[in-house]
């Protein structure tokens, strides 16, 4: 007989083997560089594959190092998500005339404790299923300050999402649909950060919210507040990559006061976030 978590990793094999190919094509078509964001959908359904996998082995065949695998994987899902809306606002910003949009070095700065996030959690997961006790408290305690980290970064984000919808005149028109996936996530994270922190700062033993136990009560928890979640946003962000106008980086000169510029002996769109009127302009030599 099938048991709730075996259940709900079963599910999870259903959804995110399309999602897996059909991220690797949207990160194909875009490009594979880590700062445009869809890398990173490929790489969260490689992690919940693996998680899957582990936790249905780890059911049929119990052993310490499929319980860690499975528990470090249902832990490091929220890092990919939120790095792929980093890339995505990138992008969007990188796009806007100058004087609108941020800088990159603010995109920069939030990359590097999304990833000491990521580390922590990786780090605290491993020790969590250590025999001595000081060193699992000490991994319950570094689990905790990653999910405070991936609440800031979640924070500022949702602060740059926003900010961006505001000066939603100045986005290239092609990339709007990338400022109105990010804030319709905003929502959906914020519960899934909160499922997170809630399951971290919660006792060992809770009935309620546990990444390992397996009775009905704490998996429908974690469906409703965590799986179901990550599925939503991924979907938003793979429906976007796929309708989303592809920008040929190799092409792009410079940021102009006007948005995205291309050499002037290219015949290639140019992209203009000012433009209404007349968004794709073929620039070919004379």
């Amino acid at each position: 007989m099938v048991n709730p978590r075996e259940m709900l990793d079963i599910i999870e094999l259903i959804f995110y083997v399309p999602a897996l190919i059909i991220s690797i094509f949207v990160s194909a078509r875009h490009g594979f560089g880590r700062q445009l964001g869809w890398i990173f959908l490929c790489i969260l359904s490689i992690i919940r594959l693996v998680g899957a996998v582990t936790g249905i082995a780890s059911i049929r065949n119990p052993s310490e190092g499929l319980f860690e695998a499975t528990f470090i994987t249902n832990s490091a899902g929220l890092s990919p998500l939120l790095l792929a809306m980093l890339g995505m606002l990138k992008r969007v910003h990188d796009g806007m005339p100058i004087g609108k949009g941020f800088s990159p070095r603010l995109f920069n700065s939030i990359h590097l404790p999304t990833m000491a996030a990521l580390v922590l959690a990786i780090i605290g997961g491993t020790k969590s299923f250590n025999p001595d006790i000081d060193t699992q408290n000490t991994g319950r305690m570094l689990i905790k300050v990653a999910v405070v980290l991936f609440l800031v970064v979640l924070i500022v984000l949702a602060m740059i999402a926003l900010v961006t919808f505001s000066k939603i005149g100045h986005v290239v028109h092609g990339e709007r649909k990338l400022v109105f996936a990010a804030v319709l996530s905003l929502p959906f994270l914020f519960v899934r950060i909160l499922y997170s922190i809630i399951a971290a700062f919660s006792s060992p033993n809770s009935k309620v919210f546990s990444l390992v136990s397996d009775t009905k009560t704490v998996v429908a928890v974690q469906a409703l507040m965590a799986t179901a979640e990550e599925f939503v946003v991924a979907t938003i962000y793979l429906l976007t990559g796929l309708l989303t106008p592809v920008i040929a980086r190799s092409q792009v000169r410079r940021q102009g006061p006007e948005g995205y510029q291309v050499p002037s002996n290219q015949g290639r769109v140019v992209y203009h976030a000012e433009d209404s009127h007349s968004m794709m302009r073929m620039n070919r030599r004379d």
